[in-house]
């Protein structure tokens, strides 16, 4: 069960969320794993438009540093490693095809 600074938490991105969804044809989703850390993921840019994932990941991003939350992610495909980097995450853990990144909000 979320506590309430979660389910705050929660709502301040799923608003983001769907703007990104309908405006940017980018979907993702995340929840609050305390009421510091958000886990990030399913981050797909379903137009096709190149830039549109940049803009939405750059808009969770310093929504989160305006929080000063952290933003904990997964990926399993390596060519993204780098892209996911450009944003300030750090990785954790990686191992052949899947890496666990952090980033910590920027002040």
């Amino acid at each position: 069960m979320l506590t309430k600074a979660q389910e705050r938490l929660e709502q301040r991105f799923r608003k983001l969320r769907d703007r990104h969804a309908t405006q940017l044809r980018v979907t993702w989703d995340a929840w609050a794993q305390d009421r510091q850390c958000l886990y990030f993921h399913s981050f797909i840019n379903q137009g096709g438009i190149k830039g549109n994932g940049a803009k939405a990941l750059s808009a969770v991003c310093i929504l989160a540093d305006k929080l000063n939350i952290y933003i904990r992610c997964d990926c399993i495909v390596p060519k993204l490693f780098p892209y996911y980097e450009r944003f300030g995450f750090v990785r954790l853990y990686s191992h052949d095809d899947y890496c666990s990144f952090h980033r910590q909000p920027k002040h």
